[in-house]
Protein backbone atom coordinates (compact mmCIF):
# COMPACT_ATOMS: atom_id res chain seq x y z
CA UNK A 1 0.00 0.00 0.00
CA UNK A 2 2.91 2.51 1.10
CA UNK A 3 3.91 2.44 -2.84
CA UNK A 4 1.16 3.31 -4.37
CA UNK A 5 1.04 6.37 -2.95
CA UNK A 6 4.94 7.21 -4.37
CA UNK A 7 3.45 6.42 -7.80
CA UNK A 8 0.94 8.78 -7.88
CA UNK A 9 3.31 11.25 -5.82
CA UNK A 10 6.77 11.15 -7.73
CA UNK A 11 5.42 11.77 -11.17
CA UNK A 12 3.12 15.12 -9.31
CA UNK A 13 6.49 16.22 -8.05
CA UNK A 14 8.44 15.85 -11.40
CA UNK A 15 5.90 17.31 -13.36
CA UNK A 16 5.30 20.24 -10.96
CA UNK A 17 8.93 20.67 -11.12
CA UNK A 18 9.62 20.82 -14.76
CA UNK A 19 8.47 23.92 -15.74
CA UNK A 20 10.78 25.77 -12.87
CA UNK A 21 13.77 24.28 -14.62
CA UNK A 22 12.61 24.84 -18.19
CA UNK A 23 11.91 28.77 -17.53
CA UNK A 24 15.57 29.37 -15.95
CA UNK A 25 17.44 27.17 -18.71
CA UNK A 26 15.59 29.70 -21.32
CA UNK A 27 15.63 32.72 -18.88
CA UNK A 28 19.52 31.64 -19.17
CA UNK A 29 19.99 31.15 -22.65
CA UNK A 30 17.97 34.65 -23.73
CA UNK A 31 20.61 36.34 -21.31
CA UNK A 32 23.48 34.15 -23.36
CA UNK A 33 21.93 35.84 -26.24
CA UNK A 34 21.22 38.95 -25.06
CA UNK A 35 25.01 39.64 -23.39
CA UNK A 36 26.37 38.48 -26.81
CA UNK A 37 24.42 40.30 -29.06
CA UNK A 38 24.91 43.34 -26.66
CA UNK A 39 28.80 42.56 -26.67
CA UNK A 40 29.27 42.68 -30.51
CA UNK A 41 27.46 46.49 -30.49
CA UNK A 42 28.94 47.79 -27.59
CA UNK A 43 32.69 47.03 -28.99
CA UNK A 44 31.46 48.03 -32.24
CA UNK A 45 29.77 51.41 -31.83
CA UNK A 46 30.19 52.53 -28.39
CA UNK A 47 28.54 56.23 -28.80
CA UNK A 48 25.00 53.58 -29.62
CA UNK A 49 22.27 55.75 -27.62
CA UNK A 50 20.39 52.52 -26.29
CA UNK A 51 22.33 49.43 -26.94
CA UNK A 52 20.28 47.27 -24.76
CA UNK A 53 16.82 48.40 -26.78
CA UNK A 54 19.06 47.24 -29.90
CA UNK A 55 20.15 44.08 -29.05
CA UNK A 56 16.71 43.55 -27.74
CA UNK A 57 15.25 44.07 -31.13
CA UNK A 58 18.09 42.33 -32.36
CA UNK A 59 17.19 39.05 -31.18
CA UNK A 60 13.44 39.56 -31.44
CA UNK A 61 13.69 40.38 -35.44
CA UNK A 62 16.29 36.94 -35.69
CA UNK A 63 13.40 35.14 -33.33
CA UNK A 64 10.40 35.98 -35.92
CA UNK A 65 12.59 35.95 -39.26
CA UNK A 66 15.54 34.10 -39.31
CA UNK A 67 14.98 30.87 -37.19
CA UNK A 68 16.65 32.73 -34.12
CA UNK A 69 19.75 33.02 -36.03
CA UNK A 70 20.82 36.26 -33.89
CA UNK A 71 24.47 35.63 -34.35
CA UNK A 72 24.46 35.73 -38.40
CA UNK A 73 21.90 38.69 -38.33
CA UNK A 74 24.34 40.59 -35.39
CA UNK A 75 27.63 39.86 -37.68
CA UNK A 76 26.42 40.91 -40.93
CA UNK A 77 25.34 44.13 -39.16
CA UNK A 78 28.57 44.43 -37.55
CA UNK A 79 30.51 43.89 -40.67
CA UNK A 80 28.49 46.20 -42.80
CA UNK A 81 28.35 49.43 -40.98
CA UNK A 82 29.14 49.15 -37.22
CA UNK A 83 25.66 49.45 -36.30
CA UNK A 84 25.65 52.82 -37.68
CA UNK A 85 22.32 53.39 -39.56
CA UNK A 86 23.39 56.92 -40.97
CA UNK A 87 26.27 55.47 -42.69
CA UNK A 88 26.37 55.27 -46.84
CA UNK A 89 28.71 53.25 -48.56
CA UNK A 90 31.03 53.90 -50.70
CA UNK A 91 29.47 54.60 -54.19
CA UNK A 92 26.46 56.38 -52.06
CA UNK A 93 24.03 53.30 -53.10
CA UNK A 94 23.53 51.46 -49.80
CA UNK A 95 22.58 52.61 -46.64
CA UNK A 96 21.40 51.63 -43.09
CA UNK A 97 22.89 48.97 -40.25
CA UNK A 98 23.23 46.62 -43.11
CA UNK A 99 24.28 48.55 -46.05
CA UNK A 100 21.08 47.27 -48.45
CA UNK A 101 20.85 48.72 -52.05
CA UNK A 102 17.52 50.06 -53.02
CA UNK A 103 16.55 47.08 -54.93
CA UNK A 104 17.00 45.09 -51.07
CA UNK A 105 15.30 47.70 -49.05
CA UNK A 106 12.21 47.60 -51.70
CA UNK A 107 12.03 43.56 -51.79
CA UNK A 108 12.55 43.49 -47.94
CA UNK A 109 9.84 46.17 -47.55
CA UNK A 110 7.24 44.11 -49.81
CA UNK A 111 8.13 40.85 -47.73
CA UNK A 112 7.46 42.11 -44.49
CA UNK A 113 4.08 43.62 -46.10
CA UNK A 114 4.91 47.51 -45.37
CA UNK A 115 2.70 50.07 -46.93
CA UNK A 116 5.32 53.09 -47.87
CA UNK A 117 7.86 51.08 -50.22
CA UNK A 118 8.99 53.94 -51.95
CA UNK A 119 12.68 53.71 -52.19
CA UNK A 120 13.66 57.78 -50.96
CA UNK A 121 11.15 57.38 -47.99
CA UNK A 122 12.70 53.99 -46.76
CA UNK A 123 16.46 55.18 -46.96
CA UNK A 124 15.45 58.33 -44.80
CA UNK A 125 13.47 56.03 -42.41
CA UNK A 126 16.64 54.09 -42.12
CA UNK A 127 18.80 57.07 -41.59
CA UNK A 128 16.46 57.99 -38.99
CA UNK A 129 15.36 55.28 -37.09
CA UNK A 130 17.90 52.21 -36.62
CA UNK A 131 15.07 49.47 -35.03
CA UNK A 132 13.21 50.07 -38.81
CA UNK A 133 16.86 49.58 -40.51
CA UNK A 134 17.79 46.56 -38.35
CA UNK A 135 13.97 45.35 -39.17
CA UNK A 136 14.44 45.63 -43.10
CA UNK A 137 18.02 44.49 -43.14
CA UNK A 138 16.70 41.26 -41.37
CA UNK A 139 13.79 41.04 -43.45
CA UNK A 140 16.16 40.85 -46.56
CA UNK A 141 18.41 38.03 -44.90
CA UNK A 142 14.93 35.90 -44.33
CA UNK A 143 14.51 35.98 -47.88
CA UNK A 144 18.19 34.72 -48.69
CA UNK A 145 17.50 32.62 -45.73
CA UNK A 146 14.38 30.75 -47.50
CA UNK A 147 15.96 31.06 -51.15
CA UNK A 148 19.06 29.31 -50.13
CA UNK A 149 17.87 27.37 -46.97
CA UNK A 150 19.11 27.24 -43.47
CA UNK A 151 22.11 25.54 -43.52
CA UNK A 152 23.83 27.38 -46.94
CA UNK A 153 25.19 30.07 -44.62
CA UNK A 154 28.02 30.65 -47.17
CA UNK A 155 25.38 31.14 -49.89
CA UNK A 156 23.45 33.28 -47.59
CA UNK A 157 26.05 35.86 -47.00
CA UNK A 158 27.72 35.76 -50.64
CA UNK A 159 23.76 36.63 -51.67
CA UNK A 160 23.53 39.54 -49.00
CA UNK A 161 27.17 40.85 -50.16
CA UNK A 162 26.83 41.25 -54.07
CA UNK A 163 23.22 40.29 -54.63
CA UNK A 164 20.67 37.54 -54.65
CA UNK A 165 21.96 36.36 -58.32
CA UNK A 166 25.51 37.39 -58.03
CA UNK A 167 27.06 35.01 -56.24
CA UNK A 168 29.84 34.31 -58.23
CA UNK A 169 32.28 34.05 -54.80
CA UNK A 170 34.61 36.25 -56.21
CA UNK A 171 37.65 36.92 -54.32
CA UNK A 172 35.96 39.79 -52.53
CA UNK A 173 32.78 37.88 -51.77
CA UNK A 174 35.10 35.12 -50.05
CA UNK A 175 36.71 37.62 -47.87
CA UNK A 176 33.19 38.65 -46.58
CA UNK A 177 31.73 35.47 -45.92
CA UNK A 178 35.33 34.52 -43.86
CA UNK A 179 34.85 38.07 -41.76
CA UNK A 180 31.45 37.39 -41.04
CA UNK A 181 32.07 33.45 -39.94
CA UNK A 182 34.89 34.94 -38.05
CA UNK A 183 32.39 36.88 -35.85
CA UNK A 184 29.73 34.30 -35.39
CA UNK A 185 32.88 32.18 -33.76
CA UNK A 186 33.60 34.59 -31.60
Amino acid sequence: MKFKFLYVLIPFVLVSFTPIMTNSDSRDRNMDQFLWVYGHIAKSNPSLLDPEEVSNYILDASNRLLNGNYKLSTCIMKTESHFNNIKKGDSNSSYGVGQMHREAMVDSCIYLGLRNCNQKYLIRKMQKDILFSIELSIGYMSILQKHYGVHNISKILASYNSGVYNTDHSRYSRAYVKKVYSCIKH
